[in-house]
């Protein structure tokens, strides 16, 4: 980018002129870059501040000297600035005040975070006391494009700590086994080999011909040991952890199910052996560990009533067990419903008027009050009690000694 013009401030001009009657000076510090707010801004000396500043930064180089104030930087865009455009800039004083301001030829920063760009960007404006003004730079000065280039190809980087970018050494294979470092990265292929040996997997059997398809016996075996893609006929005798019910032999392979480092292996009978299919999850990592097989159930393996808390066909229960009330029990009187002389039931009972009572027929319009009614028993005999309510004849009332008293009976219902 050329150099530019820009204007002294009305600010700026106070401000060294203040200075100047004072016989002190003001200093220069920093350059301001803007977009304008999006559009062309217009350069008058009243303005104290950029229309749309992004950027700030100390002076790489200045002058105030020959009638003449000046500054310029080396700017080098880093990616909250990518797409933005520069239309404007203004230097600062150490105070933050305002005293050049201009405008520059429109000029988009790269989008592409990729493409290196720098910007040296320069104004220059004419003043009276050019002796009560002073720039100040930055004494290291700003980092080009090919500074920060190297940087990056280079190794004079920050280490890594946790939570903290940085750079980080990658671990070896036996820093991985020793398990000690805490300060380097861990590879997917260290990994792999670490807890999923490639030498564990073995070509599969079942897929080569006739001829090569014997499957190698394992004894002696401990199955928390096995590595992901072990396979093979094991024999329970001698190789601990087996499945419980597995038989003289099992066939067991065992997977990497999971990314937390949990294999599953999965267990078969062998033959005319017996022996049920089971599985079960072991830990990949540390202490070898497993949890205990669970078995499948089929045709060939049934489940006995014990298993799933069934009693066995040939069984008892006692009234308790089914709920039931046992043969002798007795009841309060507030838990039986419906009983002889409740609304709605029936019962025998004598009138204490005999010539009152129809002797043909039942006459069940008619109402008698307990006051008028004794209870009977089934012969016709009277026997003790109040009896609450009003009642309706059910069937003939008969009276006499024929049936035990001289009272008429007969079957009544109680309807209040």
């Amino acid at each position: 980018m050329s150099e530019l013009s820009g204007v002294l401030t009305d600010l700026g001009a106070q401000l060294i002129e203040e200075a100047y009657q004072a016989g002190q000076v003001i200093t220069l510090t920093e350059m301001g870059l803007g977009d304008g707010g999006g559009s062309d801004v217009n350069v008058s000396p009243g303005v104290t501040a950029l229309v749309g500043e992004f950027h700030r930064q100390a002076l790489d180089s200045g002058v105030a000297e020959d009638a003449a104030l000046g500054g310029a930087i080396n700017y080098v865009p880093d990616n909250e600035d990518r797409g933005k455009w520069v239309r404007e800039l203004g230097m600062y004083d150490d105070a933050g005040n305002l005293i050049v301001y201009g405008a520059t030829p429109l000029a988009q920063i790269p989008i592409n975070p990729n493409l290196g760009v720098q910007f040296i960007i320069s104004a220059a404006v004419p003043i009276e006391y050019v002796d009560s003004v002073v720039v100040v730079v930055n004494p290291e000065g700003s980092a080009t494009y090919e500074d920060l280039e190297e940087h990056e190809h280079s190794r004079r980087h920050p280490a890594a700590e946790e939570g903290q970018q940085g750079m980080i050494p990658l671990a070896t294979q036996e820093m991985v086994t020793e398990g000690d470092d805490h300060a380097s990265a861990l590879t997917p292929k260290t990994a792999a080999v670490h807890y999923f040996p490639l030498a564990a997997y073995k070509p599969r059997t079942d897929s080569l011909n006739t001829q090569e398809r014997a499957v190698e016996i394992i004894s002696n075996k401990d199955m928390n040991t096995c590595k992901a893609g072990e396979f093979g006929l094991y024999e329970t005798a001698t190789c601990a952890n087996s499945p419980p019910s597995a038989g003289p032999f099992f066939y067991c392979e065992t997977k990497a199910c999971s990314h937390t480092f949990i294999l599953t292996q999965f267990a078969s009978g062998y033959d005319s052996n017996g022996g049920v299919m089971a599985w079960r999850n072991i830990m990949a990592t540390g202490t070898p560990s497993g949890s205990d097989w669970c078995e499948v159930y089929d045709t060939h393996h049934k489940p006995t009533p014990a298993d799933i808390g069934a009693s066995p066909a040939g069984h008892a229960h006692t009234p308790n067990e089914c709920g039931a009330a046992p043969v002798s029990h007795s009841h309060l009187a507030s838990q039986v419903t419906n009983r002889v002389g409740d609304v709605g039931t029936y019962a025998l009972m004598c009138v204490i008027d005999p010539s009152a009572i129809p002797t043909t027929a039942p006459d069940q319009s008619a109402r008698y009050t307990g006051s008028q009614l004794q209870w009977a028993n089934l012969a016709g005999k009277e026997f003790g009690g109040a009896i609450p309510g009003t009642w309706a004849p059910f069937s003939t009332i008969v009276a006499g000694t024929g049936i035990g008293t001289t009272r008429a009976a007969g079957l009544f219902v109680r309807m209040v």
